[in-house]
């Protein structure tokens, strides 16, 4: 939460993605994209006491914002760092599909397998985020890209195919 307060629109992670994705090198690019997939995916913080873990949520609130503890405690989430946190995801969730979507399917189109699982996990993340999130990916992505048949193949290593070239010559 110290991280959104003091950058509420994730400027930093913004600025890193773009000299990240402009690099020849990207050797920090997978773990970006995984902490971007992480941020969108988080839920809203708790103010929980470290000692009492909830048991239930409140039956009394029916939006699900207070928690009711093992001491018989129950505490709200801050209405503002719910507000927060949804507004860095949104923004987060703009910048993936409306500057990064083309660098992300270079990603997938890379022959590492970091990158490419890093950004379908950025992808999934998004997707996974909300409807609205969803339609807008599904609606801005490309769907033609030759990287996805690579991607959704899978992989084979070279050993599996000098052994079966090998099994192959042993029964000839």
């Amino acid at each position: 939460m110290s991280f959104l307060r003091a950058s509420p629109t994730c400027s930093e992670l913004a600025t890193v993605w773009d000299a990240q994705s402009t690099a020849k090198d990207p050797r920090v690019l997978p773990q970006l994209l995984l902490l971007v997939a992480d941020l969108i995916s988080a839920a809203p913080p708790n103010d929980q006491p470290q000692s009492n873990h909830p048991v239930q949520p409140n039956a009394a609130d029916p939006n699900g914002s207070t928690l009711t503890y093992e001491n018989g405690s129950s505490t709200a989430v801050p209405e503002d760092e719910k507000a927060l946190v949804a507004s860095a995801q949104e923004a987060l969730i703009s910048l993936a599909i409306r500057r990064h979507l083309r660098g992300l399917y270079r990603c997938l189109g890379a022959e590492t397998g970091t990158l490419p699982a890093a950004a379908l996990s950025l992808l999934a993340a998004v997707a996974g985020h909300g409807a609205a999130a969803a339609r807008d990916l599904a609606a801005a992505f490309d769907w033609s890209l030759t990287a996805l048949e690579r991607v959704c193949k899978p992989h084979r290593c070279a050993r599996v195919r000098e052994c079966r070239a090998g099994s192959d010559m042993a029964l000839h």
